[in-house]
């Protein structure tokens, strides 16, 4: 007479296919978190991308084969235009591409170089009023936190074997807040440096011996035999 199974008692069978089953389950789960880490890698690569393509991006000629005027030919509204975007910080590089009217970008810097013309003197007019601007700027960065995003990627040892995982971080920029704020402040020392020139080191006036040595050597000539 066969002996019954006991009930709850798995068969050796019955073991191996459960086993199976979770070694596949852990399998697809593996493969699931690698593709999952893969896409957001490659997301944040892209966005990354994006911005700094967006920060260095030149609006590109509207026309380029359109002839461009000469600076000195430029009417009242485009040099107005031009005064207030100076003042606003502006790039001259970008105007002839968001302006099809106006002179090429070097003939826009020839025209600022010649110290006669209008030009020349709206530029350094744009220039001294951004001084306020840029103070303002100033006070206005390094009182606002400004975040950003780290992505750390890592090779990381599992049960399962390595696995790739990437991790984003939110951190505040403070570098990038300090880099813009000492390229403001040069941009002061150079309009007003009267006012924001780097001021003289304490001491750095005093007497160089080695300097009145040598000064004294030349005034009393060669030496007599």
């Amino acid at each position: 007479m066969a002996t019954a199974k006991r009930r709850g008692v798995p068969t050796p069978a019955s073991a191996a296919r459960k086993a199976a089953t979770k070694s596949q389950a852990a399998i697809n789960a593996r493969a699931a978190r690698k593709a999952n880490n893969s896409a957001i890698h490659k997301a944040a690569l892209a966005s990354v991308k994006d911005e700094a393509m967006a920060l260095i991006a030149v609006p590109p000629d509207p026309d380029p084969d359109l002839k461009r005027m000469h600076y000195e030919e430029m009417t009242e509204e485009q040099l107005a235009w031009f005064l207030r975007e100076v003042t606003k910080g502006a790039a001259v590089k970008l105007m002839p591409g968001r302006r099809s009217d106006f002179p090429s970008e070097y003939e826009l810097w020839k025209g600022i170089g010649d110290e006669t013309s209008r030009l020349s003197k709206l530029y350094a007019q744009g220039k001294q009023l951004a001084v306020a601007r840029i103070e303002e700027q100033i006070a206005e960065v390094s009182s606002t936190p400004q975040f950003g995003e780290i992505v750390i990627q890592r090779q990381v040892p599992t049960k399962f074997g390595i696995e790739d995982t990437v991790e984003v971080r939110k951190v505040e920029m403070l570098g990038h807040r300090t880099l813009l704020v000492d390229t403001l402040k040069w941009q002061l020392a150079h309009i007003r440096p009267k006012k924001h020139g780097r001021q003289p080191d304490v001491g750095g006036d005093g007497s160089n011996d080695q300097l009145k040595a040598l000064f004294g050597a030349l005034m009393s000539g060669p030496a007599k035999e």
